[in-house]
């Protein structure tokens, strides 16, 4: 009876630490498709508004002088592409915490779920030992 029980417990635990990897492999799936996509997303605004900027320009430029134009041109590119940035690297991060609290949380309660089971089969074989003895 002993064996049987050390087995299943092993067994629980095995189960336990293999679907924790799986959900935790997962979560990291999740978040490479999330920033990936981000990441293309704000490529792609970038290249929208510094095509946008450049066709205001040309409209402009025919009338304003050229040099002050590029500095102007410039400034406001490398303003937007920062405040691009800087949203995208917010939002990658905000995924990322969600995800590894995700994981924590799956791994609480899986961990639990082993504990308890662990626990609970320990008590089973500390009572039906003394009987198998005598």
């Amino acid at each position: 009876v002993t064996e049987i029980l050390i087995i299943t417990t092993t067994t629980t635990i095995i189960i336990a630490i293999i679907t924790t990897l799986m959900e935790i492999t997962t979560v990291i799936e999740t978040i490479i498709e999330e920033i990936t996509t981000t990441v293309i997303i704000m490529v792609i605004e970038i290249i929208k508004t510094v095509i946008t900027i450049e066709m205001m320009l040309k409209t402009l430029s025919e009338t304003l002088i050229n040099k002050f134009i590029m500095e102007i041109k410039v400034i406001i590119i490398i303003i937007i592409t920062t405040i691009i940035t800087a949203i995208t690297i917010m939002e990658i991060t905000t995924i990322i915490i969600i995800e590894i609290i995700t994981i924590e949380i799956i791994t609480m309660v899986i961990m639990k779920e082993v504990l308890k089971n662990t626990g609970i089969e320990t008590k089973i074989i500390i009572i039906k030992s003394p009987t198998k003895k005598q």
